[in-house]
């Protein structure tokens, strides 16, 4: 378990990178970015506690902490960079805050067991290959703020079987490349 009590804004990059054993981290509420790579390969991470004053998780911050289920995000959130949540192999629900207007490249690719995601009013762009090989995910629901779905952002989810979405002004290729269980896509 880790506690941090810096008063510093920033985790240093890296900062807990390939810590195997580490189970729980409780953020001190002074920070306002989780860095670069700083949970990156924790595989046994499953709690986080993020406080409120965090308004960006940096590029790979949680990618591959294997084991890692569920975690809430602030209110606050802004910014959601590449890769972030990448290979959390056990993430099976995540609420994005009112404040994330993009969904960035791979956020979310291959979060296997992710199975509901709920996207705010406000969200413009979802990301190329955001959620691409999130098997679990059944349904889409794209609030009608979404205007660009970027290249391969939904590829492989090979069990989604229903997309809702309107507004959407561009879509990139291979959005849904592979999503082999699609029968309903309703764009309104």
């Amino acid at each position: 378990c880790i506690r941090d009590r810096t008063k510093a804004n920033e985790l240093p990059k890296g900062m807990f990178s390939g810590a195997k054993q580490l189970v729980k981290a409780v953020l001190p509420s002074s920070i306002q970015e989780v860095s670069e790579n700083c949970f990156a390969g924790c595989e046994n991470l499953a709690d986080v506690t993020i406080p409120a004053s965090v308004t960006t998780i940096k590029n790979e911050a949680f990618q591959g902490c294997e084991r890692l289920a569920s975690i809430t995000l602030p209110s606050g959130l802004k910014t959601i960079e590449s890769e972030a949540f990448e290979d959390c192999k056990s993430l099976v629900s995540i609420t994005l805050p009112s404040g994330i207007n993009k969904i960035a490249v791979q956020a979310f690719n291959n979060c296997k067991a992710l199975n509901q995601i709920n996207i705010p009013n406000g969200t413009k762009v979802i990301g190329g290959s955001a959620f691409k090989d999130c098997e679990s995910l059944t349904a889409i629901e794209l609030p009608a703020s979404v205007e660009e779905i970027e290249s391969a952002a939904f590829e492989s989810c090979k069990n989604l079987q229903r997309i809702e979405m309107s507004s959407v002004e561009k879509i990139g290729a291979s959005a849904f490349h592979n999503c082999k269980s699609l029968k309903t896509v309703t764009l309104s």
